[in-house]
């Protein structure tokens, strides 16, 4: 899936090329990195990764 945030990745290990659709809360959007698992959110201009957790 082409994602409108790979143009601009968010500072982290990973460019978040690669996400899948989770969903929106009104203008809040939220994707999933397919590579590192990282949920990515993003409002308007803004972008955040919430670091996902990897148990062993």
């Amino acid at each position: 899936m082409s994602s409108p945030i790979a143009e601009s990745p968010v500072r982290s290990r990973c460019d978040h090329s690669e996400v899948e659709d989770l969903g929106n809360a009104g203008i809040v959007e939220f994707y999933r990195c397919t590579r590192c698992r990282d949920v990515v959110v993003v409002q308007g201009s803004r972008r955040w990764a919430v670091t996902a957790i990897h148990e062993d």
